[in-house]
C-alpha cells in the first residue's frame, strides 16, 4: 500500500497527492477482531495512478466514522472501497475497474455527491461475503451519483456474493438521485443481481439521458 494506516484514531490526511502507485493507494483500517480505528478524515487528497495499480481509497476492517471529502481518485482497481462506518462526499472517480465497491458487511455508511467519469467494469459492484456466516446490509446509502462518458461500463449496478445468507435491515442499500448518460453502450445489463438471498435495494429518482426511469426490476439470476 502506498499510504497505509492501521489501528490509529483521529487520523487526518489533508492535501496529499498519491502518484503512480503500483499497489493499493490509500488504506485506513483497525485491527480485525481487536480494536477499531475511529474518526479518520481525508480531505483534498488525490490519487493518480495507472492500470498497473490496485484499489483507490479503502476504509475497511474495524473502522468507524471515517470520512473522505473533496477528493480525486483515478486507479486501476476498485476506486471507492468500503465497509461499515465509512463516508465519502464530493469525490471525482475514474477507474479501469469498479467505481464504487462496498464489500462484506456494510452498515451505517454513506456516499454523497459522487462523480464518475470512467468505470470500465461496473459503476457499482457489491461483493458481499460477510462475517459470522451471513452478510448484513443496513443503512447503506448513495445520494447524488453522477456519471459521464462511462463508455466501457458493464452494468450500473452489479450485486454478487459467495452464496452467504443476506440480512437486509432499515432499507438495506438505498440509492437515490442518480444521473446517467445514454447507456446504449452497456456491455451487460443495467441492474444485475446474482445474489440468491434477501438482498434489499431501493432505487429512486434515476435519470438516464435526461429521462426519469419509472421502474427498475430484476430477478435473482440477473435476467432483469
Amino acid at each position: 500500500v502506498l499510504l497505509f494506516i492501521s489501528d490509529a484514531d483521529n487520523v487526518k490526511i489533508v492535501g496529499v497527492h498519491l502518484l503512480n502507485s503500483r499497489c493499493y493507494n490509500l488504506e485506513i483500517q483497525g485491527v480485525w477482531g481487536r480494536s477499531y480505528a475511529d474518526n479518520a478524515r481525508v480531505t483534498n487528497t488525490k490519487a493518480l495512478s495507472t492500470q498497473m495499480s490496485s484499489d483507490g481509497f479503502m476504509f475497511n476492517y474495524y473502522i468507524r466514522d471515517a470520512w473522505a471529502e473533496h477528493c480525486f481518485i483515478y486507479c486501476g482497481d476498485n476506486a471507492i472501497n468500503y465497509e461499515d462506518g465509512a463516508h465519502y462526499k464530493d469525490i471525482l472517480v475514474g477507474t479501469t475497474c469498479n467505481a464504487i465497491f462496498p464489500q462484506t458487511d456494510v452498515r451505517n455508511s454513506s456516499l454523497e455527491d459522487i462523480y464518475v467519469f470512467r468505470a470500465d467494469d461496473n459503476i457499482i459492484n457489491t461483493e458481499y461475503t460477510g462475517s459470522g456466516g451471513k452478510t448484513v446490509i443496513e443503512n447503506s446509502t448513495i445520494t447524488n451519483l453522477y456519471a459521464q462518458d462511462v463508455t466501457f461500463t458493464n452494468s450500473f449496478l452489479y450485486i454478487e456474493n459467495n452464496n452467504t445468507p443476506v440480512e437486509s435491515k432499515n432499507g438495506g442499500f438505498v440509492i437515490k438521485n442518480v444521473y446517467l448518460p445514454k447507456l446504449d453502450q452497456l456491455k451487460s445489463r443495467f441492474y444485475y443481481n446474482a445474489v440468491p438471498a434477501d438482498y434489499q435495494v431501493t432505487l429512486s429518482n434515476v435519470c438516464i439521458d435526461g429521462q426519469v426511469v419509472p421502474s427498475i426490476t430484476t430477478t435473482v439470476d440477473g435476467t432483469g
